[in-house]
């Protein structure tokens, strides 16, 4: 399974599809979460694998989730493990998004600070299994910030910085 990493629109309601391509054939169906503020709206759309591309460079990440592969315009490197859930957000500010996974089985966070193979370059424990990753600029200082979604209680738990602590905001 493929899972893509959609970055919405900031200055509108719609988001776009960036640059993307697949290299598999037949059709995909592509779940994209829509994430304006902490309400989503999450669209199905299928495509066909050839044929899925799009409008401007950068801001798409796609993740073998049974590799542990990314694919970011065009480049591969492993990062994470066979069953991790992928985020691609930009953790340090400097307006480039980078992978970021969730490892479910320890509750750990593992970001990069570059779209390249390696270690995370900031680990940080938060969450329990069962927990949805998430990231966003919650606190609207230009950095994107980790947090998780739990189903068993219906609630978001997010922190204002990529650090280890209890959720700022519940």
């Amino acid at each position: 399974m493929t899972t893509v990493i959609y970055r919405p629109a900031t200055t509108s309601g719609a988001g776009v599809l960036l640059k993307a391509a697949l290299r598999v054939s037949g059709a995909i169906t592509f779940a994209i979460l829509l994430a304006m503020s902490l309400l989503a709206t999450i669209i199905m759309v299928a495509v066909d694998g050839d044929e899925a591309r799009g409008q401007e460079p950068g801001g798409v990440a796609f993740f073998d989730q049974t590799r542990g592969l990314w694919n970011v315009d065009g480049s591969e490197f492993y990062f994470g493990n066979p069953g991790d859930y992928p985020m691609y957000c930009d953790w340090d500010g400097d307006g480039i998004a980078t992978p970021g996974l969730y490892r479910e089985t320890s509750g750990f966070l593992y970001l990069r600070n570059s779209n390249t193979a390696g270690f995370a370059d900031i680990e940080i424990f938060f969450g329990i299994p069962g927990d949805r990753p998430l990231c966003g600029d919650w606190n609207m200082d230009g950095i994107q910030t980790i947090g998780i979604y739990r189903a068993s209680a219906d609630a978001f738990y997010l922190r204002n910085s990529n650090t280890q602590g209890f959720a700022d905001i519940t």
